[in-house]
């Protein structure tokens, strides 16, 4: 089914789901149970988003993974 991807742009280049509050707001917008999040766990370490928080809210929204290695050096 169609998903909504971490890093979906519009047009005008901007990333429109980049986050837990923009996600809840889309679901509230489209509702259809078949429309879901493709999560790639890289951006919750760049985004620093609770990886445990985004995955037990929408949890039932997740259709696929990308998981990737890396080391955050600030």
């Amino acid at each position: 089914g169609p998903h909504l991807d971490m890093e979906l742009s519009w047009p005008a280049g901007f990333n429109v789901a980049t986050n837990p509050a923009v996600w809840r707001r889309i679901f509230e917008i489209c509702p259809q149970r078949n429309f879901g999040l493709h999560l790639d766990t890289w951006h919750f370490v760049y985004q620093r988003i609770d990886p445990e928080y985004a995955i037990e809210s929408f949890g039932d929204r997740i259709i696929s993974v990308r998981a990737n290695d890396g080391r955050w050096n600030q």
